[in-house]
């Protein structure tokens, strides 16, 4: 795992300048000289270390952290993590991070049937058509709820009471085709079983 540490000190000089070090265990040091302080951008937040007179080179300390600078190393002091040796990475500028964009999340229509019922069901509304086509009866797709391998939809509208169970386990439907979920679907009390499949929209 990389992690990357991002220093900011502060020297004498009125230019800053930025140095990027290649450090241990996959972390990584950009470290920016200007006045006479340290200033450590940490995960936990910010921390500023004060220069202090020492014979090992240019040492910054707030008496739990440490930070020395000699020509191409870098050494690191952490209460958590204790020392971390860096050396002056060969390319002359940090690297710039890299953001991934957030996956965007996939949404699914639900294609289900049985003996003498089919539903039809997609992110924003469902039909569905029971008792050899007699019966229909069209819904705005309620939120789904989620309980371990099961999806679950409670729609009531008008008389009508509708709960529509998906399981993920393998079914067979009655043309022989192996589907992913498990179906069934009960109305007003009456029960329907078979099988389901989701399309991605």
């Amino acid at each position: 795992m990389k992690h990357t540490i991002a220093v900011l000190l502060c020297t004498l000089s009125l230019q800053a300048t930025t140095y990027h070090y290649e450090c241990m265990d996959g972390y990584e040091l950009s470290t920016t000289i200007q006045k006479d302080a340290a200033k450590l951008h940490l995960p936990r937040g910010n921390v500023t270390l004060s220069k202090t007179p020492s014979p090992d080179g240019n040492t910054y300390t707030d008496g739990k952290m440490k930070l020395v600078l000699s020509d191409n190393t870098a050494l690191l002091w952490l209460d958590a993590l204790g020392a971390i040796e860096c050396r002056l990475s060969s390319s002359a500028a940090p690297k710039t991070p890299t953001i991934t964009p957030p996956t965007a999340r996939v949404r699914h229509s639900v294609r289900a049937a049985g003996y003498d019922w089919t539903l039809d069901l997609t992110p924003k509304e469902g039909l569905l058509s029971y008792n050899k086509g007699l019966e229909r009866l069209s819904f705005i797709t309620p939120t789904e709820r989620k309980s371990g391998d099961f999806t679950n939809y409670i729609i009531r509208q008008n008389n009508a009471r509708l709960i529509i169970d998906l399981q993920e386990r393998p079914c067979t439907n009655i043309k022989g085709e192996r589907l992913a979920l498990t179906a069934s679907v009960n109305i007003n009390g009456r029960s329907l079983r078979g099988c389901a499949e989701r399309l991605a929209q």
